[in-house]
């Protein structure tokens, strides 16, 4: 069966792109508007303003002067909406019924080119964002993303370390001067998209994209598109490295291995599709005969968990294995996910799950896109892929990939990623850092043969 997602791009005269795609079966349509800034683009001094940006036009806008009316805006279109920020991108996205299309594009216009940012609100912001950090720094999982991010690294004074939501100096330092000048910087039409997917008429959908994003400006003077410098200067990775952090809370051992794997920027898709594959053989609660599952959950039941993901930067990106257990079982977890990864690299493990995870793709990948804000999303990722790489695959060819692939080549990748020499274990625990770290170096030394000075 084939699958293709035609959609429609226009540019407006100011230079802002519109994504669109009809869904005329369903009864609802599916907005996202993203403006290409993030902690990627900040400076270590004003890091997390992109956040406190996106935050302030919740507070109000130019005809919604208060969060009391953007609230009662919104409910009176029944929308559900949000916004976020990443590392790389700021999203104001919503849900509405397709009866009320125009006021959603209204609607987010104003949080995206008319917020207020007012004194009173900024100062409301930056309590809130205080709380957003401190009720973050006491979570487990936020040592470990830290911990990761701390080490990941050769060089930690670049934007690839900095946390979205920034330092605790920085949030209250923030001025109203900072924010229209970062606001100024970054929206700017040439520097925005708007996604469209569901129930509307493409010129009903121009005439209106046109009033909102591009004759309501008309007075306006923008800046040209900013240079993004992240996608030129960027960190080399570290080597092998041991860390471990304290947490006083906790029972458990909270372990991650992370190694340096194939990256967006530089990757095309075709190659990058493995990614996946490698992480369910390696480990997944959804793949239980997984190698790490099958043996460290089901085999030995001494975890509840382990998992293998990625994250990915655009320049940078790495491969995580992680799990928690009782502190006596260190070495134990140790030795079995050096073995289960030597295993894979070796081609001593089945292909079960290859092709249970392949079969799955075939059968279920055009289920995906019943769901409108998922075509959206896939719209979003294309996109990039056109932008970066100059090709894309439509559904019915990714699918058709899938269908080719050979599960030597993903024996093939755990070799291009799981590489021992570039590993980073982590362990967050209640533990002293130093006595944990002295028995993680002993018993890796002893795993692995290797007699060679630790890089702490």
């Amino acid at each position: 069966m084939a699958h293709n997602i035609d959609y429609k791009k226009i540019v407006l005269p100011n230079g802002l792109t519109c994504v669109l795609y009809q869904r005329p079966e369903v009864h609802s349509v599916d907005i996202s508007v993203d403006v290409e800034v993030g902690a990627l683009d900040e400076a270590a001094e004003i890091n997390g303003i992109s956040h406190m940006v996106e935050h302030l036009p919740f507070d109000g806008t130019k005809e919604m002067p208060s969060w009391e009316k953007v609230d009662e805006f919104n409910n009176s279109i029944s929308g559900s909406s949000n916004a976020y920020t990443s590392s790389a991108q700021t999203s104001y996205y919503g849900h509405y019924p397709c009866q009320y299309f125009e006021d959603a594009l209204f609607y987010l216009s104003q949080l995206v080119f008319h917020p207020l940012h007012t004194e009173e609100d900024l100062v409301k912001e930056k309590d809130i964002i205080v709380d957003e950090l401190k009720t973050r720094a006491d979570s487990v999982d936020f040592k470990i993303y830290r911990n990761i991010i701390d080490n990941r690294y050769l060089n930690n004074n670049t934007p690839y370390s900095f946390d979205v939501i920034g330092t605790e100096t920085n949030v209250k330092g923030f001025t109203k001067q900072n924010i229209a000048k970062h606001h100024k910087k970054y929206y700017v039409p040439e520097n925005i998209k708007v996604f469209i997917v569901g129930n509307f008429e493409y010129d009903k959908a121009e005439k209106y994209l046109k009033k909102y994003f591009y004759t309501d400006l008309k007075d306006r003077k923008f800046a040209k598109k900013p240079v993004r410098k992240f996608q030129k200067t960027y960190p080399e990775y570290s080597k092998f490295k041991m860390n471990t952090v304290q947490k006083g809370d906790l029972d458990q051992y909270y372990l991650t291995l992370t190694f340096p794997r194939p990256e967006f920027k530089k990757t095309l898709q075709t190659k990058r599709i493995k990614l996946p594959f490698l992480s369910s053989l390696t480990a997944s609660g959804q793949y239980q005969q997984s190698i790490l599952w099958k043996r460290l959950r089901e085999e030995l039941g001494i975890v509840y968990g382990v998992s293998a993901y990625g994250w990915d930067y655009f320049n940078r990106a790495f491969t995580i294995i992680e799990t928690s257990f009782q502190p006596q079982y260190l070495e134990q977890v140790l030795q079995e996910i050096y073995d289960g990864i030597n295993q894979i690299k070796s081609a001593k493990v089945a292909d079960t799950v290859f092709k249970t995870r392949q079969k799955r793709i075939v059968d279920t990948e055009l289920m995906i896109y019943d769901s409108p804000s998922n075509v959206l999303n896939w719209i979003m990722d294309q996109e990039n892929e056109y932008e970066y790489h100059k090709e894309f695959l439509t559904p019915t060819d990714f699918i058709e990939l899938v269908k080719k692939l050979d599960f030597s080549e993903v024996v093939e990748m755990a070799n291009e990623v799981y590489d021992w020499d570039k590993v980073n274990i982590g362990i967050v625990s209640k533990d002293d850092p130093s006595e944990v770290q002295k028995k993680l170096e002993s018993i890796w030394q002893k795993i692995t043969k290797n007699g060679k000075k630790l890089i702490r």
